[in-house]
């Protein structure tokens, strides 16, 4: 059995009650057994222990099935206990009752478990206490034939509560679920009529632009035929001017045919100067790069110089650094001899070889040393040298650079002369093949206006013509837009059928899900649409996964109106499985 939201509801407000009969009765057992005496201690401990354990459980868990089974458990006892303290009296027996009453009460849960378990607890207090201590149950003693007879008893009040609470449980899942129907019911009624108000409301929409569409096209059809009528008038007009324009240049165009001829002598002439200047230009142009060619040789030698003299200058200080190395070693050398001396003048007899010996060192230091400055001035002297080779080799770089640079610019001046004097050979050239064909154009144009006359005239006869065919045209468009208005109240007639299902809208480069909300034989209409222009190209993906391309009919307010040409067939027009184009 399944709880509902109202079989919960129920045992929330059943709680309270349960809670306060275990209250009230544990009062009276304590009251009872401390006023006759009757283990007025453990009695009173069990009282307060049993209603607490319920109290606990509800405080946890509400009204789940374990404060259900404890709670009808602890009323039993404490129905126990009550009879327990009136023993000795003649109104024990009688309380018995209580024990048929208390299950009644366990039986609020609507919960046939709590019942059982209330009924077990009564079986396991009779049977124990009849044998371990027959006083507390009966007044007699242990009386088989009574247990038996009140076990009958328990056992058909219990089998009739759990009948009755596994019964009302289900009235009330019914009750609830015919309540949630109801609801649904209600729910789908009032969608079905905004829906139907909304196809209402779009099906005018629909109609007021359709007629709407239809009127701008017929005016527009009428602007046209009107424009037509005024061009046709400008072409009979200017089918005249061109008549009269073709006579008076078929004179013009003599005299120009003679203009012609005498201007292509004279720009013959003037070719031939023009080549024989190009040709002195590019024999200029020839020298100047090979002088061009010797400088940069003479630039690059200059360059290897210069990288050779720099060479000397690097090697000219190295030999310097050797020479002032040299001379630091002279130097410490003569400084030793002197101590060398001075020691041997200590020592005496025995230093006198020694001091010949420092003696000769520092002579030769000595000479080490002017030796070293003698270098040392050549090095210095070569290193002036270099110095000022390496200037005068930069400034003949510098100065073959110049020459180099001034000599590319006159090669390029050269160039640009040489390109201007065949560039104007070239027009030359083509402004005598023009004046040639300005010649044999001018006779062209003489014939040409003769050809434009004759034409004007076919031409005003062409307008007569086209005046006629735009009055066809014009009757044919009026045909037209009478079948366009049939096949319009055709469609409008077209069946269409409510539907609530899911699909895709492919347009722009992206996936839109939508809803289908109609269908028909050519068309279909979705929401949740993105803003589409009517006449646009779209692509429309049904649920089963069938894709049809599709033109945007209309769209307003999320709403579109989709026109698939090549058709669609749905379940809820022909009885099919799904959608398919």
């Amino acid at each position: 059995m399944t709880d509902s939201s109202s079989l919960d509801r129920l045992r929330l407000a059943f709680l309270p009650v349960m809670l306060g009969a275990l209250g009230v009765l544990a009062a009276i057992v304590t009251a009872l057994a401390w006023w006759r005496d009757v283990m007025p201690v453990p009695v009173t401990v069990l009282a307060l222990l049993l209603p607490g354990a319920a109290f606990a459980a509800a405080r946890r868990h509400g009204a789940a099935a374990i404060t259900r089974h404890l709670s009808s458990a602890a009323l039993m006892m404490l129905v126990g206990l009550l009879v327990l303290t009136s023993s000795g009296t003649h109104l024990q027996i009688d309380l018995h009752m209580v024990f048929f009453a208390a299950l009644a009460v366990a039986a609020g849960w609507c919960c046939w478990s709590s019942i059982l378990v209330a009924a077990g607890v009564v079986a396991v207090h009779h049977l124990a206490l009849n044998v371990l201590y027959p006083a507390a149950v009966f007044p007699n003693g242990a009386e088989y034939l009574r247990v038996v007879l009140h076990a009958v008893v328990l056992i058909t009040e219990a089998a009739a509560l759990v009948l009755a609470a596994r019964q009302l449980a289900r009235a009330l899942a019914s009750a609830e679920a015919a309540t949630r129907q109801a609801a649904d019911s209600v729910l789908a009624q009032r969608r079905a009529e905004a829906a139907a108000s909304q196809d209402r409301n779009l099906e005018a929409h629909r109609q007021r632009r359709l007629v709407e569409v239809v009127a701008e096209f017929r005016d527009a059809l009428v602007e046209i035929e009107h424009k037509v009528e005024r061009e046709t008038g400008g072409m009979r007009e200017t089918a005249l001017a061109l008549s009269g324009v073709a006579e008076q240049s078929s004179r013009q165009a003599a005299t120009s045919e003679a203009t012609a001829s005498a201007t292509a002598q004279n720009v013959l002439s003037v070719s031939a100067g023009a080549e024989e200047l190009s040709a002195s230009i590019s024999d200029i142009a020839g020298q100047t790069e090979r002088a061009r060619g010797l400088i940069a040789h003479m630039t690059e030698i200059a360059r290897s110089t210069n990288e050779e003299v720099e060479q000397l200058a690097v090697v000219a200080d190295r030999i310097g650094t050797v020479m002032g190395l040299i001379k630091s070693v002279a130097d410490q050398t003569n400084l030793l001899a002197l101590n060398a001396t001075i020691e041997a003048a200590r020592a005496g007899a025995a230093g006198r070889g020694f001091a010949v010996v420092a003696s000769e060192v520092k002579a030769l230091s000595g000479q080490t040393m002017r030796a070293a400055d003698e270098i040392v001035s050549q090095v210095e002297a070569i290193q002036a040298s270099t110095r000022r080779t390496v200037g005068s080799v930069h400034a003949m770089a510098s100065a073959t650079q110049e020459v180099n640079a001034l000599t590319t610019s006159i090669a390029v001046s050269v160039d640009q002369q040489r390109a201007a004097t065949q560039e104007i050979s070239r027009t030359v050239a083509q402004v005598a093949q023009g004046s040639s064909e300005a010649h044999a154009g001018a006779v062209s144009v003489s014939q040409a206006t003769r050809e434009t006359r004759r034409h004007a005239g076919t031409a005003l006869a062409a307008s007569e013509s086209l005046k006629a065919v735009a009055a066809d045209l014009a009757r044919s468009v009026a045909q037209f837009v009478q079948r366009v208005t049939t096949d319009l109240d055709e469609r409008r007639g077209t069946v269409r059928v409510g539907v609530d299902e899911a699909a895709i809208l492919h347009a722009r480069g992206w996936r839109h899900p939508v809803r289908l909300v109609e269908v028909s034989s050519h068309g279909a209409r979705v929401s949740g649409a993105p803003h589409l222009a009517p006449g646009e190209a779209v692509e429309f993906e049904a649920a089963d996964g069938a894709r049809m391309p599709a033109v945007v009919a209309w769209s307003d307010g999320g709403m579109a109106g989709l026109d698939i040409r090549a058709g669609l067939r749905h379940r809820a027009l022909d009885g099919g499985l799904g959608l398919a184009a």
